[in-house]
């Protein structure tokens, strides 16, 4: 089965080909896809304007279990957002990850069912577990205009810089579980 989705807290496409919107909590974690060999979660970042009855809240990390393995990617925290510098950090088992910055630079584990490979020189990568899901993750900042149309009150000290992701799944099973992987499950 193949799958392609994109989630961020804009509009989504489920398993099943409905739109929905998951618009998650500040400082929150979630499972986004839980299935018999892999763990997809997410952390939280965001706020809750004055008068609001819900969170603002965008991806800032995500991390993998499978097997006896984790990974992690999550981005860099920065007041003003500069596309000049890199935001993504990435792990392997609790170990941080070097990978230079630059088109198509990579980096697969050491059992080589994990690969990582930068598609652009900064801020934009490509994640690969072998027969599983590829992960297509952008980092961007809440812009200016973005803060304007929908009042987001963004402090002048914080970019909100997320991740905007895309998944690609290529074998669920009829269990799999999670926000976005319940999606997924047979009618």
């Amino acid at each position: 089965m193949n799958h392609d989705k994109v989630l961020n807290n804009q509009e989504n496409r489920s398993g099943d080909g409905i739109v929905f919107y998951f618009h998650g909590k500040s400082d929150e974690h979630f499972s986004l896809v839980s299935d018999i060999n892999l763990q997809i979660n997410s952390r939280f970042i965001g706020l809750r304007p004055a008068g609001r009855t819900r969170d603002y809240a965008w991806i800032q990390a995500l991390g993998l279990m499978f097997g006896s393995h984790t990974f992690t990617l999550e981005v860099t925290r920065t007041e003003k957002w500069d596309s000049e510098e890199d935001h993504l950090q990435f792990s392997y088992d609790g170990e941080a990850l070097s990978i230079p910055e630059g088109l198509y630079s990579e980096w697969t584990s050491p059992g080589n069912n994990l690969k990582v490979e930068r598609i652009s020189s900064k801020n934009r990568a490509t994640v690969t577990l072998s027969e599983a899901v590829e992960l297509s993750v952008n980092v961007i900042p809440v812009t200016e205009e973005d803060n304007r149309i929908h009042n987001y009150q963004i402090p002048s000290n914080d970019s909100f810089t997320q991740l905007e992701v895309q998944f690609r799944f290529f074998s669920l099973s009829a269990q799999v579980e999670g926000v976005l992987g319940q999606t997924y499950q047979p009618i």
